[in-house]
């Protein structure tokens, strides 16, 4: 594997890499939000409408290009009495630390990539947001993991049907270039 720049001092690449590995968990974040949407309304647990909620354009295929903050409001519209405000307040917190992340934050960090001790207090607000995330994505998979015990599944097997759907009905990408 090659690097797409190579003249970045150590620091620089270790600050890009940890910038990629917490983008990277964002993403992770929204599909595991994804998945408690779609579990929770074939549940029966939450009601939403895809187009006006979500700004889903088509049903199923444009779930996958939902935002957090979307799937953020169904659930709070839809909260039940025990759900806590912590629990919303992480993710509100989390989509905040995504939303700078992928839209600002090296522009709004950008004279501190000048030298080394700059460099190094990008990378500690980076290491903020990264834990900011990282909570919430534990919650969030802590979530995902009582629906399907309810459900009498695991993870694993829920992986092994969305395979199973792919190989069904095709990959939009190779359906797309058919």
């Amino acid at each position: 594997m090659k690097r797409f720049i190579t003249s970045n001092t150590p620091d620089t690449q270790i600050l890009f890499e940890n910038f990629g590995v917490t983008v990277y968990l964002a993403q992770i974040l929204e599909g595991c939000m994804q998945s408690i949407i779609v579990a929770a309304e074939l549940d029966g647990r939450i009601e939403f409408d895809r187009k006006k909620d979500l700004r889903a354009k088509d049903w199923d295929d444009d779930l996958l290009q939902v935002c957090l903050n979307p799937m953020i409001q169904v659930l709070k519209k839809n909260q039940k009495q025990g759900d806590t405000e912590d629990f919303y307040a992480m993710l509100d917190n989390a989509n905040q630390a995504r939303n700078l992340l992928v839209h600002r934050f090296f522009l709004e960090n950008s004279t501190d990539l000048i030298n080394q001790s700059g460099r190094r207090s990008i990378n500690d607000s980076l290491g903020r947001l990264y834990l900011i995330i990282s909570k919430a994505l534990c919650a969030a998979k802590a979530l995902r993991s009582a629906i399907y015990t309810e459900w009498g599944v695991t993870e694993e097997q829920v992986r092994k049907h969305v395979e199973n759907l792919k190989m069904l009905y095709g990959d939009d990408d190779e359906n797309a270039e058919q």
